[in-house]
């Protein structure tokens, strides 16, 4: 009797064990640009915010419709929220973001999102530069204008969460049938 409580107790724990460190992973909750996403003005700051809590090491790669990489000023960890401030503004084009999260469970996930940009950093600078419309003198300050807010877009879930559950449930089923099976076996 004590051999197969033991073996039970075993089996309990690994199936608990398992679950809980494959369900702690750390999956994208919303970005800024969104998914799919088409901005009307330059962007200079990529925000992401993870399900769970995520580690300095946490990173991104944004690579334009040519390959090239764009280049960060600086990167920025609050968990769960990843921050990447550019160096240059993102002038028109379409951008995918490559991720990589280290969590705080030491696992890691990567990901990949894409956004358009439909505004030049010279459109920009050439509306700034205007002359003054007439009645205004150049020492008017003007009301400035409201600038939009970006806006967080929920992703739908990742298919690799969808497979990672269907994983646990396909190794629960097998350890909780290998437990039933080998206590009918030492029952003998």
């Amino acid at each position: 009797m004590k051999k197969r409580s033991l073996i039970m107790l075993l089996v309990l724990l690994f199936m608990l064990g398992f679950t809980s460190m494959v369900a702690a992973h750390s999956h994208v909750k919303s970005t800024v640009p969104g998914d799919g996403e088409t901005v009307e003005e330059p962007v200079d700051t990529i925000e992401i915010v993870f399900d769970a809590g995520i580690e300095q090491a946490t990173t991104i790669k944004i690579v334009d419709e040519e390959g090239n990489e764009v280049s960060l000023a600086e990167e920025k960890v609050d968990s769960p929220t990843y921050t990447a401030i550019l160096e240059q503004p993102l002038e028109s084009g379409t951008y995918v973001v490559e991720w990589t999260a280290f969590g705080e469970d030491g696992h890691t996930t990567e990901g990949t999102f894409t956004f358009s940009v439909a505004a030049s950093v010279e459109t920009e600078v050439d509306e700034a530069t205007e002359e003054p419309v007439e009645g205004e003198s150049i020492g008017e300050e003007n009301e400035p204008a409201e600038e939009p807010q970006p806006q967080e877009e929920e992703l739908p879930e990742e298919p690799e969460e969808n497979k990672s559950n269907a994983i646990i449930w396909i190794v629960i089923i097998g350890v909780a049938l290998l437990a039933v099976i080998l206590f009918f076996l030492l029952r003998k």
